[in-house]
């Protein structure tokens, strides 16, 4: 629309507030003047942004950002529990049969059980609260207080051929009545396992399928003159036979991954280590030794 503006007709600028409120009255509403003006700084803005953003995805720069990733958390280290605390069970497992000691005595009392078991009380490192807890383990030891005291926990598993298998814990007993100052016990050596005279251990191996290493240690136990001498004995028995003593060597060893031994007390007949046959003479004769085996 053209109008007359100093004699002259001419375009008027919509942007031009002075000629749009000199001349427009009359001519558009001041409403409908705003709201163009407004739509069209919205337009110029949006063109604006795009032309931004264009540019920003074609930067040849890649400018450092913070990063927002949360960190991960750091693992927390399990913590072995070293209170028993009154009226509490300490339960251990293993996969393996073992001797549980403690020092000193009459602090702490060890029953043994197959697992899995269910035991219903108060747990050491539990809630505090009387729970009901399965224990899976093949071999379950239940580890109860008897008097207040530090006693010290030496779980040596069953098939053993280095220290480094031993484990060794100090407990802080809180048992029910502590002994008076004058009846305290003083800590006593290292317990060691009781000494065996004599031993026998029983072998059985799937002889069809003896390996170089199986038949080498086999060949030099046999020709230990020493171990006979020293009042020992031992059997070597086929996976399929079926006698009485086989039979029993074979149940004794459970699931153990043949070749395998049995080692008992020869005069008790008592079984005190099961284990994989050693690779080596050697590591058969350092087994047999930590027994008292000369």
């Amino acid at each position: 629309m053209r109008v007359k503006k100093g004699g002259l007709f001419v375009t008027p600028d919509r942007y031009d507030c002075n000629f749009i409120a000199n001349n427009y009255v009359g001519h558009w509403s001041s409403l409908t003047v705003y709201a163009q003006i407004v739509r069209d700084l919205m337009l110029a803005g949006f063109v604006l942004l795009l032309c931004v953003t264009c540019n920003a995805q074609d930067s040849p720069f890649r400018l450092p950002v913070i990063d927002a990733t949360p960190p991960a958390p750091q693992p927390v280290e399990p913590k072995p529990v070293t209170v028993l605390p009154e009226d509490c069970f300490f339960v251990l497992e293993s996969d393996v049969q073992a001797i549980v000691l403690h020092s000193p005595d009459g602090l702490l009392t060890v029953s043994e059980d197959q697992g899995p078991i269910k035991l219903r009380g108060k747990f050491a490192g539990g809630t505090g609260r009387v729970e009901t807890k399965t224990f899976s383990g093949k071999f379950v030891y239940t580890i109860e207080g008897v008097k207040a005291g530090k006693a010290e926990l030496i779980l040596i598993p069953s098939g053993v051929v280095s220290s480094d298998q031993i484990v060794r814990l100090m407990l802080s007993v809180n048992g029910a009545q502590p002994p008076p100052d004058d009846e305290k016990i003083e800590p006593g050596p290292t317990p060691t396992p009781p000494a065996i005279e004599a031993v026998h251990h029983d072998i059985v191996e799937d002889s069809l399928n003896r390996t170089v290493p199986t038949a080498t240690t086999l060949n030099a136990l046999l020709a230990w003159s020493a171990f006979l001498d020293g009042g020992n004995s031992f059997r070597i028995w086929d996976k399929a036979n079926a006698s009485e003593k086989a039979v029993e060597a074979k149940k004794d060893l459970g699931e153990t991954k043949l070749p395998a031994m049995v080692v008992r007390d020869k005069a008790t007949r008592k079984v005190i280590r099961v284990l994989e046959l050693p690779e080596s003479f050697d590591s058969l004769k350092r087994v047999l030794s930590e027994l008292g085996v000369k």
